[in-house]
């Protein structure tokens, strides 16, 4: 049996989508109206929110599959398809969310006198919608927004705060294609509170929308920087560098000292991986926020050296990961493509300092 495995008995419920979602607080109701960009009026009864909400939502298609995640889509189908399912890590989220959408309701069992957790969802809920996700369009839409996700994550470890606008056009950049705007924000906007990676923020006079990597230590620095470097160009990476970097949670093992510093922690140091992957993301999370050298150094001061060569191999890889992970207020340069494109920018000066007399030798 898998680790922190539970298994559920699923059965229609008696209760309907209306009825799951008298538990779900008004104020939820009113920012899911907010994102599907449904009018409301303030300080009416619940119940107004309550039916607006599944009126959208089960007339229009397209929300489901823009605001619930591709695996929790495919986890509710199983749901629907089976009289047992596991519950396994997220599983457990996925629960919850699909609770506060008026899907299902979870009662749990109790292991000590055997009573197993009962999985009851909504029939009006699977009536409208399993047809619908088992389709062929809906799967690709699927398939196509967690694309999308994988992206937005990606780009995050890059730039680490970005207005808007400004992301969707870097965004666009990246995938070679253009989608509707109101597509992408809603996605977004959906989706984000499922995400432990980012905040939306808006600035003080609510005109502009951010997004921010959690990360990011000093976010007003970031924008400071950038608004003094106007000229300096978005990095726009390959789509299949931003996807790894998302999969990989922000550890890219083709970035310069990656591969030699875990190969040291975990074969000389003695290192447990976990361990290793921390410390490493630790010391990317302290470069993208624009670190000074003398810091990294400091923060390896700590482990536990044999010998100064051994003290000096591990400095010089971080010293080559210092200068080769993407750095947030270069926009996703990293310090070597900064230096290379600054070196270029000299050169170019230098040339047009010179005038250059076309002509030979004369007889």
């Amino acid at each position: 049996m898998k680790e922190n495995t539970s298994f559920a008995r699923v059965c229609p419920g008696e209760a309907q989508a209306a009825g799951i979602m008298k538990r779900t607080p008004a104020q939820t109701l009113i920012s899911l109206l907010a994102r599907m960009g449904v009018e409301y009026v303030e300080g009416l009864p619940k119940d107004a929110y309550l039916g607006a909400f599944l009126e959208e939502f089960c007339q229009n298609s397209r929300w489901i599959l823009r605001i619930l995640p591709e695996k929790m889509l495919q986890y509710l189908v199983k749901i629907w398809e089976n009289d047992t399912v596991e519950i396994v890590g997220e599983d457990w989220e996925s629960l919850q969310y699909l609770n506060i959408f008026g899907f299902l309701t979870l009662s749990k069992g109790n292991p000590l006198t055997h009573e197993p957790n009962v999985i009851r969802y909504a029939p009006d809920m699977k009536q409208a919608f399993y047809f619908h996700l088992k389709s062929k369009k809906s799967r690709a839409i699927m398939e196509k927004y967690t694309e999308w996700e994988k992206v937005i994550d990606g780009l995050q470890h890059y730039y680490g705060l970005m207005e808007m606008r400004e992301f969707y056009g870097c965004f666009c950049h990246v995938m070679k294609c253009q989608p509707d705007y109101e597509e992408f924000i809603t996605l977004l906007k959906s989706r984000s509170s499922l995400w432990s990676t980012a905040l939306l923020l808006k600035d003080r006079k609510g005109e502009k929308e951010y997004i921010q990597f959690n990360e990011v230590e000093n976010p007003e620095y970031i924008l400071l920087y950038r608004g003094e470097h106007e000229n300096l160009p978005y990095k726009y990476p390959k789509k299949e560098d931003v996807i790894y970097l998302s999969e990989s949670a922000g550890v890219d093992n083709r970035w310069e000292g990656v591969a030699e510093l875990a190969t040291f922690f975990t074969e000389d140091l003695k290192m447990e991986y976990y361990q290793t992957t921390v410390l490493i993301k630790t010391m990317i999370s302290m470069i993208q926020n624009s670190c000074e050298q003398e810091e990294l150094h400091q923060k390896l001061e700590v482990l536990p050296f044999n010998n100064e060569e051994e003290k000096e191999k591990v400095i010089a890889a971080a010293d080559h990961l210092f200068h080769s992970v993407p750095i947030y207020e270069l926009k996703g340069f990293c310090r070597k493509e900064y230096g290379k494109m600054f070196s270029q920018k000299e050169l170019k000066k230098k040339k047009g300092m010179f005038k250059i007399i076309e002509g030979g030798k004369r007889d």
